[in-house]
C-alpha cells in the first residue's frame, strides 16, 4: 500500500475476513510506462478493491467487487456493459438463456470474469481452471456477432515464472475458441494486458506437428 492509500473496513485481527483499502490512482510509485507497451494496456479510475484473507469464505463478495473492476475498466475503453447479460445459447435448433457476467448488445460483447489465484502451495488450482474451460464452452455456443472475453486476475507465480493466465493457455489453449480475448487484471496497478492467444495457439500447433513427425519417424524405425 501507498501513505495515501485508505483502508475503509478491517475486521478483527483473526477473523478471516475480508478488509476494503481505497486505492490512490495513479500510483505515487507506479513505473512509467513506455509508448510502445501503451496499447497493450487499459487505465481505468479509482475503485474500492476487496481482497480476501486466508480462510475467508466471502467469495461471492470478492467475485462481484472483481466485477465492478470489470465494469470500471471497460467504461475506460468507452465500452458500457451490465451485469447478468442473457444470451439464447445451445447447440443445434435447441436454444436457452445463459446469463454471463457481463455483457452489452451494443456494442455486442459477452464478458466472464474470473478472479483466481495460484494455491497457497503454488500449484494450479486445477479445479477452479475447469470452470475456466466450461466458460470457453459457453463462449463457443452463442450467437454470431458477439466479442467474447475472459477478464481474469493477474496472478504471478515467482517459482513457475508464469502468470495464472499464461499457464492456462500453455495448457488448455485447444479449448479456446477462434476470437476469443483474454484480459489480465492487475490488482496493484490497475491495469489490464491483453494475451495473445494466437501466439499460444500457434506454439500448440508447432508442438503437435513436432510429436506427429516424431511417432511417425519411431514407427518407421520400428520396420525398418
Amino acid at each position: 500500500m501507498a501513505p495515501t492509500d485508505l483502508i475503509v473496513l478491517t475486521p478483527p485481527s483473526g477473523q478471516g475476513a475480508t478488509f476494503t483499502v481505497r486505492y490512490d490512482i495513479p500510483r505515487p510509485d507506479a513505473p512509467a510506462v513506455a509508448e510502445s507497451e501503451a496499447k497493450d494496456i487499459v487505465p481505468h479510475p479509482t475503485i474500492e478493491a476487496n481482497f480476501q484473507r486466508i480462510g475467508s469464505i466471502s467469495n461471492t463478495h470478492v467475485g462481484s467487487e472483481f466485477e465492478k473492476a470489470a465494469v470500471v475498466a471497460f467504461a475506460g475503453q468507452g465500452i458500457t456493459v451490465e451485469p447478468n447479460f442473457a444470451v439464447t445459447v445451445g447447440v443445434g435448433r435447441v436454444r436457452k438463456l445463459h446469463r454471463f457476467d457481463l455483457g452489452s448488445a451494443n456494442p455486442p460483447i459477452l464478458i466472464e470474469c474470473k478472479c483466481h489465484r495460484w494455491t497457497a502451495t503454488g500449484n494450479a488450482p486445477s479445479a477452479k481452471l475447469t470452470v475456466w474451460n466450461e466458460a470457453m464452452y459457453y463462449f463457443a455456443i452463442v450467437p454470431l456477432g458477439f466479442r467474447k472475453i475472459l477478464f481474469v486476475l493477474r496472478d504471478y507465480s515467482e517459482t513457475r515464472g508464469v502468470t495464472l493466465a499464461e499457464h492456462y493457455l500453455s495448457r488448455y489453449v485447444h479449448m479456446v475458441p477462434e476470437g476469443v480475448e483474454i484480459w489480465e487484471y492487475d490488482g496493484d496497478t490497475r491495469l489490464c494486458k491483453f494475451l495473445d492467444v494466437a501466439v499460444y495457439r500457434a506454439q500448440a500447433v508447432a508442438k503437435q506437428m513436432d510429436d506427429s513427425n516424431g511417432q511417425r519417424q519411431i514407427e518407421s524405425d520400428g520396420f525398418s
